[in-house]
């Protein structure tokens, strides 16, 4: 039968089977499984049997209860997890599943284990924590800032080769329409030439008596 194993600040104190189809955790009086409550809450939480299956109910609306170091409203319980409200650690022992029989010294290992998880989640600081959100945002503005002096520098440089090509092609065009004067020379002697030519090819015209 499944059963819970109770213990207040590490040390264990006694061993609850689960024999009711209800079973009621908190600080009232009639509460199946009593504990001290330091926000003063008579009914903390429920364990119910559905088929097969035991589920934790958390009834407190500061939801202060965890498992396996997860704060949880509800949860279908498993072999070996660990219940934890406020000093109280209560681990959920299902003889049904296991293999060979587990004992107090066993849970004390899961205890530990999951306490240790606890503790290095809540270990930083909220100085280190802030200084950790502050160094994540300047490099944040380092790699914006990077990004931006390179795009400006690869416009600049389109910029530039764009100026260069215009000025080479305006060039190309001022000398193209330079005049070589050799050239001209020669087109002065061929045009006259030309004209001489003409004048030796013409008829010779008679005068009128």
């Amino acid at each position: 039968m499944p059963s819970l194993i109770i213990r207040r600040d590490g040390k264990p104190t006694k061993e609850i089977e689960l024999e009711k189809a209800l079973t009621l955790i908190g600080q009232k009086a009639d509460a199946d499984i009593s504990i001290e409550d330091a926000e003063g809450i008579e009914e903390r939480a429920s364990i119910l049997l559905v088929g097969e299956d035991y589920i934790l109910d958390e009834l407190a609306e500061s939801a202060g209860t965890k498992v396996n170091g997860k704060a949880t409203r509800k949860c279908v319980l498993k072999d070996r997890d660990l219940i934890t409200i406020g000093e109280y650690r209560i681990t959920f022992q299902d003889k049904r599943d296991m293999q060979k029989p587990q004992g107090i010294e066993d849970d004390a290992a899961v205890l530990e284990l999951i306490e240790k998880r606890e503790k290095d989640a809540d270990k930083s600081s909220p100085a280190e924590k802030k200084a950790e959100r502050t160094i994540y945002a300047v490099l944040g503005l380092i790699v914006v800032g990077i990004f931006f002096w390179s795009y400006q520098s690869h416009l600049g440089r389109q910029a530039a080769e764009a100026q260069a090509k215009a000025a080479q092609a305006n060039k190309a065009g001022q000398e193209a329409k330079k005049v070589d004067p050799f050239q001209e020379n020669a087109r002065a002697v061929a045009q006259s030439m030309k004209r001489t030519d003409s004048a030796a090819e013409a008829p010779v015209t008679a005068p009128k008596p």
